[in-house]
């Protein structure tokens, strides 16, 4: 099998935004009891109002934390995968610190030769592209986008943006989805490392 490697400190941005976000929530929850400790007036609709508005902004960087953090979970526990099943004579470097970018999910290369595929992995259950594909929704779009300029930015031959829980509608499974240099794959590690052989076959992918 193929060597995994960690590259650089944990990228976790969901930190801080979970800790503002429990800040924010001890300052409306102060903000609400001094409300009611103090003789009622017309500036309790004031800290009322106050104390709505932080909770919300609050709740929803906590919620938005969340997600953040599950999606890095799922993409440590497929990267694993990934990297157990690597065939021999490639390398998996994962997250790869791209400045301005944030990181790389997994940085596929051979050692020894220039190029190579940058994999960005999503927690999507589906693609959405009606219309035969030809109108990609907002998350799918920002997807593309952001595997492209990860390409780019890593001088990479290929990107893929990987959907490891994801299931291909029926057009899907015969015309797969993709964008100049960037391809969607769904399915398991096995689906990830076919569609790298492809692109070795297509000379994407330096051999």
């Amino acid at each position: 099998m193929g060597r995994g490697l960690k590259s650089g400190t944990e990228f976790a941005p969901w930190k801080r935004q979970r800790a503002i976000g429990l800040q924010g929530l001890a300052i409306a929850i102060g903000i609400a009891l001094l409300a009611v400790v103090l003789p009622y007036g017309p500036w309790s609709w004031v800290l009322g109002f106050i104390c709505v508005v932080i909770f919300g902004i609050s709740f929803e960087n906590l919620r938005k934390a969340a997600s953040r953090e599950f999606g890095k979970t799922l993409e440590a526990h497929w990267i694993n995968k990934a990297t157990l099943s690597c065939p021999i004579n490639l390398r998996i470097r994962s997250s790869v610190r791209v400045p301005g970018l944030g990181d790389a999910d997994m940085l596929i290369e051979q050692p020894g030769l220039s190029g190579g595929c940058v994999v960005e992995i999503k927690s999507f259950m589906y693609w959405r592209a009606p219309f035969f594909g030809l109108l990609p929704g907002k998350r799918e779009v920002g997807a593309l986008a952001q595997a492209e300029r990860l390409r780019q930015r890593l001088s990479c031959s290929d990107a893929i943006v990987w959907l490891p829980q994801g299931k291909p509608t029926l057009w899907q499974s015969f015309f797969e989805p993709k964008k100049g240099k960037v391809r969607v794959i769904f399915g398991g590690a096995n689906a990830l490392w076919a569609a790298v052989k492809h692109a070795n076959k297509e000379n994407t992918l330096p051999r």
